[in-house]
């Protein structure tokens, strides 16, 4: 069942605002539009260059995830947990209509000791977050507040795992009061919230700057904590609700987002690694 796969990036980036308009979520697939601004379409099957497209969701509903052992240098590791769990609980506790979310998310508590997102062909594979303090050593873009990376199977788009990488080189994490931050400090459930949207499946949202899946965010602003009509549209397109949309056409696609007056932006890039595809997120410098 399992077959090759690759690997997809997505950054979270400072730049100037830009206009919202209407709501179109997008899908993740294997492929990625052209990137270089906050506001982009979503992948199509002409970004394949005559491969393969897919589109990437899950097929498994019961889903455990891990907090890597060092944990983070400014937030306490009991307070990350809740953090996590209550941004996964904003997606799983989506009713679309009259249905809820199938979805089962929960923490595992096992020791891992993985510096860095880590995907196996054989036996099962856990859904990661990590605290990277050796951000640049990586090769990841140092401006980025974190990364998604996304393992699929290449013969059919199921998600088989994903791991949540947090830049805590280059910025400084804290939980913020509900006015948000203005110190400077990122605050971790705005970001960990957008991650798991890309968790799921879902690409930056191209136009609608309140979403969630919007790529640009301020350093201290909280408002992608909760979920907008936007996000809980996509999520029900791709496991079970019966919504209208998705990026202005039958099928969504991948694509990217920006936000706020200081915004972060989210770009998506696709690189062949063997056997696994990541979805990691950058974060450009502020313009």
């Amino acid at each position: 069942m399992l077959a090759r796969a690759l690997s997809l990036v997505a950054s979270f980036v400072v730049l100037a605002a830009l206009p919202a308009s209407a709501h179109a979520w997008c899908q993740s697939a294997n492929v990625q539009a052209p990137t270089g601004s906050c506001m982009q379409r979503c992948p199509e099957p002409r970004d394949a260059g005559g491969g393969r497209f897919l589109r990437l969701a899950w097929d498994d509903r019961d889903l455990t995830w891990q907090l890597e052992r060092g944990g983070s240098r400014d937030v306490e590791r009991e307070v990350v947990i809740a953090v996590v769990d209550r941004s996964f609980f904003r997606w799983t506790n989506v009713t679309c209509g009259e249905h809820a979310l199938d979805f089962a998310v929960s923490f595992d508590s096992s020791p891992n000791d993985d510096p860095v997102a880590v995907h196996t062909l054989v036996g099962p594979n856990e859904n990661q977050v990590l605290f990277d303090d050796a951000w640049a050593a990586h090769d990841h873009d140092p401006a980025a507040y974190a990364l998604t990376t996304v393992h699929f199977s290449t013969a059919n788009g199921e998600l088989l795992g994903a791991d949540l990488e947090l830049n805590e080189e280059h910025w400084r994490y804290t939980t913020c009061p509900p006015e948000g931050c203005v110190d400077g400090a990122v605050d971790l459930e705005n970001v960990v919230t957008h991650e798991v949207g890309h968790f799921f499946g879902l690409a930056h949202t191209p136009d609608d700057e309140d979403a969630t899946m919007w790529a640009c965010s301020a350093p201290g602003d909280v408002h992608m904590r909760d979920l907008e009509a936007d996000d809980v549209a996509g999520i029900c397109a791709l496991y079970g609700g019966r919504v209208t949309g998705g990026c202005g056409c039958a099928a969504p696609g991948a694509t990217f987002d920006a936000r706020g007056d200081e915004g972060v932006w989210l770009a998506a890039v696709v690189l062949g690694v063997g056997s696994a595809r990541r979805l990691r997120r950058r974060r450009l410098a502020r313009t």
